[in-house]
């Protein structure tokens, strides 16, 4: 299985590494400044835009639940695909890159 995170300092630390080798996680590279890997451009992100578009919620609440609506309707295959298609572009912005 893969892992990507960004390069943040707390993503990077040696006992995050560690754990997730003992896990067998394959860590992919997080190229530097891919606005193509930005969770906004995650496809589960890009329908919660669509299906909120021009909604003014009165609450935070009521937002939250929207969002969750959506999540609840999806087939869990959906999220397996939105996550191969990030797993994807990484190897590709990483290969462009020569990383």
């Amino acid at each position: 299985m893969s892992f990507l995170h960004e390069n943040a300092s707390s993503h990077t630390a040696i006992i995050k590494q560690r754990k997730l080798a003992d896990v067998h996680f394959e860590v992919l590279k997080h190229a530097t400044y891919s606005p193509d890997l930005g969770t906004s451009k995650y496809h589960v992100f890009t329908n919660l835009k669509k299906k909120i578009k021009g909604t003014n919620f009165s609450t935070t609440e009521d937002a939250m639940s929207a969002a969750d609506d959506l999540f609840a309707t999806q087939h869990p295959g959906f999220y397996l695909a939105g996550v191969n298609k990030l797993e994807q572009r990484s190897r590709k912005c990483n290969e462009l890159r020569g990383g």
